[in-house]
């Protein structure tokens, strides 16, 4: 049976206060979206990655929480992560802990902000963890989120963060703009260092979303984990696109096969609720898992270039792909 997780991408120019009022609506039109869709796509949680507003006011707080609560009030698992654009104080006051209460177990870094948290559901009959991790990750929460997947070995584990992938699908690393590091200092983790250090280590670890950086709009990859399993990994973002991204959605259908520890395939689609239409150009099928052999996409698509580039530096372990 294919479920689907919703991933919602920075949304912060669709509440700002200095874009166009009107453009409040895309952010109700992609919850409202989200909520049709609850039964004839199956949709098992939605996930944000972070940058829920921009300017960090009340007012936009006020926004993103009227529309987002939509999702959680038709009984949809909602697991947002912070962005850095998202303050702490009212993003806690807003998507804290007291928002979390619907799930059966919340794993808390710390007891009283909800900026690193995990939480359980079951889905088609398994046991999944989604961990939201706060952005530029310190050595002590990764440690934290480590333990938390060691704790949990028969669960499927789904990260969301908002920095940790680039937008030509290699990991955030030192050189790439917006790396956390240059916000935050150098003894924070980019997407490298949370990967080499802290997630590629766990079989279990399955998929990773992330948004946050700009001058692409999505990109995904897989790489085999140390247990010898694929893990998918992405980035999306549209937000300098049409009207602040038009409220766009990654659309992801996972159907496992031959549970609980085989395989799952993936598709990828991209919604537009303010065009009222699927984007064929983002479409894309891949695996995670026990997958045999990684087949190694080695091109990028951009929009400058018709058709497909070759990417240098790829091996048998890797394949990526990206959309400009």
């Amino acid at each position: 049976m294919t479920f689907r997780i919703i991933v919602i991408p920075d949304t912060q120019y669709l509440v700002a206060t200095t874009s166009p009022a009107e453009w409040n609506a895309h952010y109700y039109a992609m919850a409202d979206w989200i909520v049709a869709h609850k039964t004839d796509l199956n949709i098992q949680a939605v996930l944000h990655v972070g940058d829920l507003v921009h300017n960090n006011t009340r007012g936009e707080w006020e926004v993103a929480s009227d529309a987002l609560n939509r999702i959680k009030s038709a009984g949809i698992p909602f697991i947002p992560c912070r962005g850095n654009h998202d303050g702490q104080a009212l993003y806690n006051e807003f998507f804290g802990y007291a928002a979390l209460q619907a799930f059966s177990y919340v794993g808390k870094y710390s007891e009283t902000d909800a900026c690193n948290y995990s939480a359980e559901l079951e889905i088609a009959g398994e046991p999944y963890l989604f961990i939201s991790i706060d952005f530029g990750p310190t050595d002590a929460v990764m440690a934290w989120v480590s333990n938390e997947i060691q704790n949990h070995p028969d669960h499927h584990i789904m990260i969301v963060t908002h920095s940790y992938l680039y937008i030509d699908g290699t990991r955030v690393s030192p050189g790439d703009e917006h790396n956390p590091k240059s916000y935050l200092g150098d003894s924070v983790n980019d997407g490298e260092d949370m990967w080499q250090d802290y997630l590629k280590q766990h079989p279990n670890v399955e998929c990773i979303f992330s948004g946050h950086h700009l001058g692409g709009n999505f990109s995904q990859r897989v790489d085999l984990n140390e247990g010898g399993r694929t893990v998918y990994q992405s980035f999306q973002n549209w937000q300098h696109n049409v009207q602040g991204g038009n409220g766009r959605v990654c659309v992801y259908g996972i159907t496992p096969r031959n549970l609980p520890n085989d395989r799952a395939d993936l598709t990828v689609q991209v919604y537009d609720p303010v065009l009222g239409q699927y984007l064929p150009e983002y479409e894309t099928a891949s695996a995670y898992g026990n997958v045999p052999k990684i087949r190694p996409i080695r091109h990028i698509y951009t929009r400058a270039v018709s058709g497909w580039r070759e990417v240098k530096g790829l091996n048998q372990n890797q394949a990526i792909f990206a959309r400009m």
